[in-house]
């Protein structure tokens, strides 16, 4: 698409699009099944997506040039689709017009999408880009267009995919096996100027579904047909080629292009534009059904609202995003954080001793999930760890520095069983709660101060008393000294103190204060010695988000008689929510699946989100173990 004329003239072609989807008819249905199994076999149940084919070959133009190999584009690849067991296989040649498209064509064909379903559609003739949106010329389009008439004269290809997202549809995949220019054909503004067409940008809109729009070439430029009725296109045989392979469908492509620029001496590159994060394949064995069945077990295992989500966002064309979406409806909050007794940073920080290190506990414990930043720690004490194998008694400085950290963390768990007081005061009143609470730290510690208290002592006291006699007619007296005693009061430390912090605190429910002391904080969780540190990719060869656990599986194999007693998993840094985020969500269930069912518990796997140093698409596991080498 060439850039260079009037704004308003810019944005038209998005209003004519609105304009054809509106002559679109539109339908909409919702299908509801509820189920009476047990709730993990309704969780398990399978619904494969049905698979829809639209095939259209326009051979023979009115106005503008015939291409007669489209013949052979649209029987084989008719074939193909009925040879991969497509659900449903329509094939149409020579359409004459976008209304008979729209109504004749479109509508009865939309009619039979249903929710979850994939969707192809594929196109074989002229083409060509405008205004960032590409379209398919029918049989009797004429060779030059009033700009208004663009979208109405012509197929918009892009539009289809926002109409099978009305229908529900899990993923659209649109083929377009055209030149993206026409040798003389034209678009007049409606005031008789030629408007530019194709040109360098030509990228397609973004839209809201799951969709790959694989195009033949690259913007503006012809893509090469078949003279011969009988031959396929350069672009269609190589697609022809490779389309039964188990692949998703943009790696496949990737093989395509390469095919199709080596033919051609790199001549004609065809190009993909990706707007999916789902795996699209047009063809799937049981092989992969079954690894499929394995990611969605992995999360099921230890499923949280926030990962279920993101399956069920991402894995449109899963056979099990509705039992994803039923375990959502029925499962409206999130039951229970996971928590642990020890902050995921503490563990990191652990891992640089190298040696065996114990955790303290403070009576509080964190959100298994962590993501402050763990380069700005440098002091173990600093996160309640200790090197070294001898349990001791947290000094007052270490208490200290515990404290601030505790009060620096997003979210902290106050078990019930530990009392909130409405002051910094272990004589103020307790905050009624029955059960743990989720709260968030505010505020500075406060360091209670040594109080004193008054002792009735005795005090020795030499006092001097007068003894007189009288002699001779002479009164004689003499000090003489004498030991008495006297009892005062004096203000002395209290010798029952013990150092304690005070952290303010706050959730939807309970405000008030917890205390941290060094009695009931000691170093009392083994994390254990460190053992491998091992970076997981994901598997290439299954669906996304399953990770290759080769190598944890291979690790775990050589801690012969000792045991595995701490798993630190760190994710890429990435924006909440984007692709990389998700990615990395579900690889760490699936990780995490795996590290339980080796027997290590929830409570000692822990989880440091978007460390700037790991590689997006891995994640970086450390694990510890304890006994014997």
């Amino acid at each position: 698409m060439d850039t260079n004329f009037h704004v308003s003239k810019e944005i038209r072609p998005f209003f004519y699009i609105m304009a054809a989807l509106s002559f679109f008819s539109i339908s909409l249905s919702v299908d509801v099944n509820v189920h009476a199994e047990d709730l993990s076999d309704r969780y398990l149940e399978e619904h494969q997506p049905r698979r829809l084919a639209l095939i259209i070959g326009n051979d023979e133009y009115k106005n503008l040039g015939d291409l007669p190999g489209v013949k052979a584009d649209l029987t084989e690849m008719k074939q193909a689709f009925i040879g991969m067991n497509f659900d449903v296989v329509e094939a149409h040649e020579n359409i004459k017009t976008s209304k008979e498209f729209q109504l004749g064509i479109l509508k009865p064909f939309r009619a039979q999408v249903q929710p979850d379903d994939l969707v192809v559609v594929y196109f074989s003739g002229h083409g060509f880009s405008y205004g960032g949106y590409q379209y398919f010329a029918p049989s009797d389009m004429p060779k030059q267009l009033v700009e208004g008439q663009v979208a109405t004269s012509a197929i918009p290809v892009e539009l289809l995919a926002d109409l099978f997202q009305l229908e529900g549809a899990g993923g659209v995949v649109i083929i377009v096996d055209a030149c993206r220019t026409i040798a003389d054909f034209v678009i007049k503004s409606e005031d008789g100027f030629t408007l530019p067409k194709g040109g360098n940008d030509g990228q397609p809109k973004a839209t809201n579904i799951n969709y790959v729009l694989a195009l033949s070439v690259k913007a503006g430029l012809p893509s090469q047909a078949s003279s011969d009725p009988s031959k396929m296109s350069v672009y269609s045989q190589a697609l022809f080629d490779r389309i039964n392979e188990e692949k998703d469908f943009r790696k496949l492509h990737d093989d395509v292009e390469f095919d199709v620029s080596e033919a051609t001496h790199d001549t004609q590159i065809p190009a993909l534009y990706d707007f999916t994060w789902t795996d699209i394949l047009l063809r799937r064995s049981e092989r992969w059904s079954t690894l499929e069945k394995e990611l969605w077990q992995s999360i099921l295992s230890k499923p949280s609202r926030s990962t279920v989500e993101r399956f069920a966002k991402r894995y449109t064309l899963s056979p099990y995003v509705k039992a994803a979406r039923l375990w959502l409806d029925e499962h409206p909050m999130e039951e229970k954080v996971t928590t642990v007794d020890l902050s995921p940073l503490g563990v990191e920080a652990a891992w640089k001793s190298n040696t065996k290190v114990t955790g303290l506990s403070a009576g509080v414990q964190f959100p298994q999930i962590a993501s402050n930043d763990i380069h700005s720690i440098e002091q173990f004490d600093q996160v309640g760890i200790q090197v070294g194998g001898t349990v001791t008694i947290p000094t007052a400085s270490q208490l200290d520095k515990y404290s601030d950290f505790l009060a620096s963390q997003k979210e902290l768990l106050v078990p019930a069983s530990k009392p909130i007081r409405t002051a910094p005061d272990l004589s103020a009143p307790s905050v009624e709660t029955m059960k743990d609470v989720l709260v968030r730290p505010e505020g500075p510690v406060i360091n209670e101060v040594p109080k004193k208290v008054e002792i009735e002592t005795v005090v020795p006291e030499l006092k001097f008393e007068s003894v007189c006699s009288r002699a001779f007619g002479v009164n004689r007296c003499t000090q003489m000294p004498r030991m008495t005693q006297r009892r005062e009061v004096v203000a002395i430390p209290d010798p029952t103190y013990v150092p304690r912090s005070w952290v303010k605190i706050d959730s939807q429910n309970v405000a008030g204060w917890f205390s941290i002391d060094n009695q009931t904080s000691s170093y009392s969780i083994e994390v254990g010695s460190p053992f491998e540190e091992i970076i997981i990719p994901r598997r290439n060869d299954a669906p996304t988000g399953l990770a290759d656990l080769t190598l944890i599986n291979a690790s775990l194999s050589r801690l012969g008689e000792r045991k595995l007693s701490w798993a630190s998993i760190a994710t890429p840094q990435a924006d909440i929510g984007s692709e990389v985020d998700d990615l990395a969500v579900v690889m760490t269930a699936n990780l995490t699946h795996e590290l339980r069912k080796a027997g290590l518990a929830d409570e000692r796997i822990t989880i440091v989100d978007h460390d700037p140093t790991v590689s997006q698409g891995t994640l970086r596991v450390r694990l510890f173990s304890s006994g014997k080498d």
